[in-house]
């Protein structure tokens, strides 16, 4: 008996060995982790034991996701697996089906932390865990209906509603699930064409005539050449005249030009096309001819600068009909003979001559922009280093204002890069690159603004009509970047309030911290800049109904405004059209007579895209029916704004009012203002501007004039961005400021933990 409790004693000591007191612990001895413990007992001292259980402290929002992971993997030990969505094209399309993987995960695999990292608790990384863009570190692929991966950009646009929706689909709704096509790469058209053999004779048939040639051309000099060079003006017109005289003799001899000549035409008749063609997409029987010209890969040594331009035109024409991958492969083809060729690189006068100089530098910087435009588009990062480039700005060789809109082209498609390279990296925390990134960009963006302004200000006040597409491009452009920059928090928050909705524990709305909801409104109110200006470019018979780039930007700015009206609607305005309910048309509240303004002009601006023949823009209204859907479906939580915040010099603070949508944020940001301009406080316009005053209830109807859809209804000219757009340089630097300001406090009640809190899902 004594000897059966000495082994158990044994036992039980050295069971516990692995313990030891406090005063064994403090003097790094062995103890005998007994208690009270051989040395204390041998001291005659106080043996004093820590409790088992250290408790250690850990955000409410790790533990609801511990939560979640536990009711998930209880799901599927019992046999219910997450919902799979299937999706399958209502109409004839190019690609397959095609079909989500199955989650492995709760809604929220789309955060930043890997579902698969062990659930201990270590109160040293467990914030940095959730720090994370989750556009970047979330699960990243998709299976179309063959089974094959297919990656999901962190800058696309298409993917980032992809994303989204996936994300909605995620939860887990009950009743009927409609059944949404994909749209993948090159649905939009079915279009092929095969490759005609050097040696082969170039079809020159069926060839407008030489006046209706030049008209093509000069339209197509009108939409493209005024910003982007990838047509030497001082060669092509000679030979298109030379061509008439000898067809067959000029195809034969100039191959690539004949290519270059086939897609102008082709591109001539895409952006005079009004009517919608069900067969081919506009020009596509020149085009078509011109791809089938391009030289094989292995022929490197014919004239290579008409060759990158060629291959430059074939990518801005594959990227229209939405055939994203294939415009991007010559991009990059065009890109690599750029490099060999050496225009990258400074081509002095003296070996080159002038003309031939100018030439390089304007194709070698058009290409440059283009290919950071498509990186972004598709969700590529960078494929260029600034540092490798010395051939100078086409501003610094020439002083022109076409040569200063290449330039301001450029510098924004540097910020692109900016982008792409810092906010969407891969591995790096975002409480420690965001928002030093951010505050970059809003800097550089504000020192543009002002160059954009002294521009584009001489070149509306003398034309007739104010607008021009040079000033439209640039200023949508630099909008998008603000978008660009802005849009992770906007999944963010979405995945946020879906968290609180599903969580018992969450007593009140996420009101956000000033300088994060400044950020957020600015995205908000460049989006809605970007609409304005598209819907006053439509009532001018101005917009772009071919090309990419203005369709790209509705889109980007739709998604982003439709979440914002289900997750944030205090930060938009409240004025609403009366629109005849139609569950096809309205892609916001479909069983609603009433709708956002924003959503009016959306609608609106994609069904003139859709009459004029865009069938990409009918994919990309579904797909915002889709996510107008699954938003109305899904039961999130909302957000406030945050306390008003004192942060100018002149000590003005702003009054806020959550019930009726107005606010005043940080950095003297005005709710829906973006940043107001100084001294414009009380300014009626700039108020009106905002969305969250008390407004008149004027709204722009389908036929409005021009007039009504620039300063009269809106209250602000949204193609100035230093006075009247509330985008000046001072404003934005005093978000930048904010930025810094508060990324300084210590204790970690600035954005970075705010940001921390907001990923933390």
């Amino acid at each position: 008996m004594m000897e059966g409790d000495s082994g158990a004693d044994t036992s039980a000591a050295s069971a516990r060995t692995s313990k030891a007191c406090e005063r064994c612990r403090k003097r790094k001895v062995k103890c005998s982790g007994r208690q009270p413990c051989e040395k204390c007992v041998h001291l005659r001292r106080e043996c004093v034991f820590a409790e088992s259980s250290n408790r250690i402290s850990v955000s409410e929002a790790y533990l609801r996701r511990l939560e979640n992971q536990c009711r998930l993997q209880a799901r599927v030990s019992s046999g219910s697996q997450p919902p799979s969505t299937s999706t399958a094209p209502a109409h004839t399309t190019a690609t397959p089906s095609a079909t989500f993987e199955a989650p492995q995960t709760s809604p929220h695999q789309f955060s930043a932390v890997s579902q698969d990292r062990s659930a201990t608790v270590d109160t040293d990384t467990s914030d940095a865990d959730f720090a994370l863009n989750p556009l970047i570190n979330s699960r990243s692929f998709i299976r179309d209906g063959r089974g094959r991966p297919c990656f999901l950009g962190p800058s696309s646009t298409w993917s980032f509603c992809r994303r989204v929706i996936a994300v909605l689909e995620g939860c887990g709704h009950q009743g009927d699930r409609l059944i949404y096509p994909m749209n993948l790469d090159g649905v939009a058209f079915t279009v092929s064409w095969s490759h005609l053999p050097d040696d082969a004779q170039p079809d020159v048939s069926g060839l407008p005539s030489i006046d209706f040639s030049l008209y093509l051309y000069n339209t197509f000099q009108f939409h493209l050449g005024q910003v982007y060079r990838f047509v030497c003006e001082d060669s092509f017109e000679p030979l298109l005249h030379r061509f008439y005289q000898d067809p067959l003799g000029i195809a034969k001899s100039n191959r690539l030009w004949f290519a270059q000549f086939l897609l102008v035409l082709g591109f001539g008749k895409a952006f005079l096309a009004h009517t919608p063609d069900t067969s081919n997409p506009p020009g596509w029987e020149y085009a078509s001819r011109a791809l089938a010209l391009l030289p094989d890969s292995h022929d490197i040594f014919g004239d290579r600068l008409t060759e990158i331009e060629v291959l430059c035109l074939a990518a801005i024409y594959l990227q229209a009909l939405d055939m994203r991958a294939t415009a991007f492969k010559y991009i990059g083809q065009a890109l690599r003979l750029c490099f060999i060729s050496g225009i990258h690189r400074e081509c002095p006068e003296e070996t080159h001559g002038r003309a031939l100089s100018n030439r390089c530098s304007n194709l070698w910087w058009s290409l440059y922009a283009l290919d950071q435009e498509f990186s972004a588009l598709i969700g590529a990062p960078c494929s260029i280093r600034d540092e490798d480039i010395t051939t100078p700005l086409p501003s610094d060789v020439v002083s022109s204002p076409r040569a200063m809109a290449l330039t301001l082209q450029v510098r924004l498609s540097r910020v692109t890069a900016r982008i792409l390279n810092m906010v969407y990296a891969v591995g790096g925390p975002l409480s420690s690159s965001f928002l030093p990134e951010t505050r970059s960009i809003l800097c550089i963006l504000a020192d543009l603004s002002l160059e954009l302004d002294n521009l584009i200000g001489p070149r509306r006040e003398g034309a007739v009509g104010g607008l021009s597409r040079v000033s439209t491009h640039l200023t949508l452009a630099y909008h998008h970047c603000i978008v660009l920059t802005t849009r992770p928090l906007v999944i963010g928050i979405l995945t946020k309030c879906i968290s609180d909705a599903n969580s018992p524990s969450t007593q009140q709305p996420l009101q956000l911290q000033s300088p994060i909801s400044a950020l957020l409104q600015t995205c908000i109110d460049s989006a809605k800049a970007v609409l304005q200006m598209l819907r006053a470019l439509c009532d001018l018979d101005l917009l772009e109904t071919f090309l990419s780039s203005h369709l790209e930007d509705l889109f980007s700015s739709s998604v982003v405004l439709c979440i914002v009206h289900t997750t944030a609607p205090h930060f938009l305005s409240t004025t609403t059209t009366t629109t005849t309910p139609n569950t096809t048309h309205d892609f916001h509240h479909p069983h609603s007579a009433q709708q956002p303004r924003w959503a009016t002009d959306a609608h609106y601006i994609l069904d003139r895209m859709i009459q004029s023949g865009n069938a990409t823009a009918g994919l990309r209204k579904a797909e915002l029916q889709q996510l107008s859907i699954l938003l109305a479906q899904t039961p999130m939580t909302t957000i406030s704004p945050a306390t008003p915040v004192a942060v100018s010099e002149a000590g003005e603070r702003g009054s806020g009012d959550a019930a009726s949508g107005e606010s005043m944020h940080a950095a003297g940001l005005q709710s829906g203002a973006g940043v107001s301009a100084p001294g414009s406080g009380g300014d009626a316009s700039h108020a009106r501007y905002t969305g969250l005053e008390d407004e008149d209830g004027a709204s722009l109807q389908p036929h409005a004039s021009a007039a009504a859809a620039g300063s009269e209804d809106w209250g602000f000219d949204p193609f100035t961005l230093h006075s009247g757009a509330g985008f000046g340089r001072d404003n934005i630097l005093m978000l930048a400021q904010q930025l810094a300001d508060d990324e300084g406090v210590e204790g970690g009640n600035g954005v970075a933990q705010s940001l921390l809190e907001l990923w933390d899902v």
